[in-house]
C-alpha cells in the first residue's frame, strides 16, 4: 500500500528543476535532459465533464419547453425516486439533482436560478 501512496505523490508532485554542475550554465542544465511528463489524471476530465453539461442542459431545457407545469414536477420526484437507487446500472445518483432542477423549474423563485444555472451549461457545454 504505501508504494501506490509514493507513486500517486511522486504523479501529483511538481518536477525539481535540473541543478547545473560545475562550470555549466543553469540554461543548459535544463536543457541536458527534459524532466519526464507526469501523468495528468485530470487531462481526460474536460471532455467527460463538457459531455455530461451537455446533456444535462439538454435534458432541462426540453423539460423546460415541453412539459406541462404539473407533469414537470412530476417527472421531478420520479427522477428523485430513481435517484435513491443509485445502486442499480441505468437508475443512478445522477437523476436525484436532476429531478430537483426538474421540480424547481416549477418554482417560480427557484426558476429563475434553474435558468442561470442552464446559461451555465450551455456555455460549459460549448453549445
Amino acid at each position: 500500500m504505501p508504494f501506490m501512496v509514493n507513486q500517486i505523490l511522486q504523479v501529483l508532485r511538481p518536477p525539481t528543476p535540473r541543478l547545473a554542475r560545475a562550470g555549466e550554465t543553469h540554461r543548459a542544465a535544463a536543457q541536458r535532459t527534459p524532466l519526464p511528463v507526469a501523468y495528468n489524471p485530470f487531462r481526460m476530465a474536460a471532455p467527460l465533464a463538457q459531455r455530461i453539461a451537455s446533456i444535462t442542459y439538454a435534458i432541462l431545457r426540453w423539460g423546460d419547453a415541453r412539459l406541462p407545469f404539473g407533469v414537470r414536477s412530476a417527472v421531478g420526484v420520479l427522477f428523485m425516486v430513481g435517484g435513491v437507487f443509485g445502486f442499480a446500472p441505468i437508475l443512478g445518483f445522477w437523476m436525484f439533482p436532476l429531478g430537483l432542477a426538474f421540480v424547481a423549474l416549477d418554482i417560480p423563485p427557484a426558476r429563475h436560478r434553474i435558468h442561470a444555472w442552464m446559461s451555465s451549461l450551455k456555455a460549459r457545454a460549448g453549445r
